[in-house]
């Protein structure tokens, strides 16, 4: 009885110390008052804030330093950089990064809409709007390629779709900086993988990510691919019952007829990465 009370106790005191770290509405973090959770993960959340000094608003992404898994510093650093290093329409801008009692939060441009996958969730989009979104989204990852910067993890929770119809990348936390990008920003961004490691979303992996190997901007025209049938098609092109289903499915497997698949779509999933576009231009 004694072990059992000291236990809940415990569990108690860690629910209350997670608690703790949870940023709530109307708290004053740095220049910044938040104003609505817009989204939450394993080890972090997304605030919509208004920034006091410019009075804008923003959105703020938190990672909370003393939650299990949490790489703080490194990956909003490693984010930031990326993507501040590219100033493109299609591509999220980044403000700055920041520190709290709790966490380190990365400052960037609030996008009011809805992400792709909202979208998506409305059934099957026109092919006109499909080729304006595919269109933008090539657009911006091959900005980012020019500058030597995969994105990694493309995917349709990771595009956002302004009220205008602007479309935005965001989410460069698995970004990568390839051997020609430019020597100060090769120098300052850390390399968020080595070959033999899995990272990114694995149901929207290109082949040679879902064995591990090193990604090219070859793989991020492979995962633009799988978001594209998926728009055309409603349904996604390699999804299995369970991982490796799919994994397999990714690394050997077709993708099923889909009337509305063209040739350049067809291009963009060929499982040898040196047949398909060589980058998203």
């Amino acid at each position: 009885m004694e072990a059992a009370r000291r236990f809940c106790g415990s569990l108690t005191a860690t629910t209350a110390k997670l608690e703790d770290l949870t940023p709530s509405r109307d708290q004053q973090i740095g220049n910044y008052t938040l104003l609505e959770k817009l989204g939450a993960g394993g080890i972090g959340e997304v605030w919509k804030a208004r920034d006091r000094r410019l009075n804008r608003v923003v959105a703020l992404k938190f990672i909370f330093k003393e939650r299990e898994g949490s790489s703080t510093d490194r990956d909003l650093l490693r984010e930031a950089r990326s993507a501040s290093a590219l100033n493109h329409p299609n591509i999220i801008t980044i403000f700055e990064v920041g520190e709290s009692d709790n966490s380190t939060y990365l400052a960037m441009e609030y996008v009011q809409g809805e992400t792709l996958r909202t979208r998506m969730s409305r059934g099957v989009l026109p092919a006109g709007e499909t080729a304006e979104i595919a269109r933008q989204v090539a657009d911006g990852l091959a900005a980012a390629h020019r500058e030597g910067i995969l994105h990694r993890d493309l995917k349709p929770e990771n595009i956002m779709i302004r009220a205008d119809g602007i479309v935005k990348i965001v989410d460069f936390g698995l970004a990568k900086v390839m051997p020609w990008a430019k020597e100060d920003d090769a120098a300052t961004l850390s390399v968020a993988t080595q070959s033999g490691q899995l990272l990114g979303t694995f149901t929207y992996m290109s082949p040679e990510q879902a064995r591990g190997q090193e990604a090219t901007p070859a793989s991020d025209v492979f995962s633009l691919g799988i978001i594209l049938y998926e728009l055309l098609c409603g349904k996604h092109p390699f999804r299995g019952p369970t991982v490796l289903d799919t994994l397999n499915a990714i690394i050997s497997k077709e993708p099923p007829p889909c009337s509305s698949v063209t040739d350049v779509v067809t291009r963009t999933m060929r499982k040898n990465a040196a047949e398909r576009y060589a980058n998203a231009g």
